[in-house]
């Protein structure tokens, strides 16, 4: 692996390092007492070659084959640490490999009956499955001059999600002293129009003609009618407000302020709400789109009890909110 390239949302994957980290096995001490995550990253591959003045192309060759992180692999070469797991593979030299890889492998849904290496179709469902998705795109020719079966094959990833985190403040008016003990007890999205924000989609990576990277397109798959609740999540004691001083260099005033971050701290009650989305530190992964004006943040407090508070996300105008 060679890098995870930059976002323009915070996720879960931001580098290198924690892609390691994530695709260490949960056997394995990746650091001094930390365990690996154990996630895999997947590999569609198809191989070209000419035979007998015919191109013929073997589809999905590295089928069952996992990538996985070893940090107590080969300690003078970290991009060998990255090692197969499930089906051996095996490189057969003469023609040409096209690499289409995603992450985490064991958490998301290819369709194989439609992919092959000029278009992989990934479904994702973000109401069940919050994860990061990493996409990367490689093409090597075996013929290549200077080429050796021993050179890594450069994976440079690139977020294919989008996120969403939501922080309350509140400002203190003089001099930093709280009186307030609130907490955000619960928290949870509506639409109040249907069909107006998709919670799942067909992710398409490629443009379905060429053997080239292509861009990363989303198609809307299902969106919740107005007034249901999703990406729900509650907790009895809450996210207590927490004080917060500016960082150096900065002035507020005389004001300091409060931030509670819901979606941090594992849902409680009867139905576990929200354990789903308490995986990312906060950060809500979604479908890439646009806002219509009509998603909605609904919120409840331990001092407002049965009170729901709403804020109506602005309807995207430019290239930002």
């Amino acid at each position: 692996m060679e890098a995870v390239d930059g976002y323009s949302t915070k996720s879960l994957v931001e580098n290198i390092d924690y892609l390691q980290k994530a695709c260490t096995p949960v056997s394995v001490e990746y650091t001094s007492g930390v365990n690996g995550l154990g996630q895999t990253i997947g590999v569609w591959a198809n191989y070209r070659a000419e035979i007998d003045g015919k191109l013929e192309e073997t589809e999905n060759v590295f089928d069952g084959t996992r990538l996985i992180y070893n940090p107590k692999g080969v300690e003078s070469d970290p991009k060998a640490r990255w090692e197969y797991e499930g089906t051996e593979a095996y490189w057969v030299i003469g023609g040409e490999y096209v690499f289409r890889a995603y992450y985490p492998q064991n958490e998301l849904n290819i369709n194989k009956r439609l992919s092959n290496a000029k278009t992989l179709i990934i479904e994702s469902n973000t109401a069940s499955t919050q994860r990061d998705m990493l996409l990367a795109y490689n093409k090597v020719d075996t013929k290549q001059a200077g080429w050796t079966i021993t050179d890594p094959v450069k994976l440079n990833f690139r977020h294919a999600m989008a996120a969403m985190l939501f922080k309350f403040k509140f400002y203190d008016g003089s001099d930093g002293v709280f009186y307030s003990e609130d907490a955000i007890t619960s928290c949870w999205m509506e639409v109040d129009k249907d069909e107006a924000f998709a919670i799942t989609g067909y992710m398409i990576y490629g443009n379905g003609t060429d053997y080239e990277e292509g861009n990363i397109q989303w198609t809307k798959q299902y969106s919740p009618i107005a007034g249901y609740k999703f990406y729900h999540w509650s907790n009895t004691d809450g996210i207590p407000f927490k004080n917060q001083v500016p960082p150096a260099g900065e002035s507020w005033g005389s004001k300091y302020q409060q931030i509670a971050v819901p979606y941090s701290k594992v849902g409680t009650g009867a139905e576990d709400v929200g354990a789903e989305f308490t995986k990312q530190d906060g950060w809500v992964m979604t479908v890439p789109q646009e806002s219509t004006g009509h998603l909605k943040l609904c919120f409840t407090t331990k001092s407002g009890g049965d009170a729901v508070f709403t804020v109506t996300i602005p309807k995207k105008t430019g290239t930002s909110l």
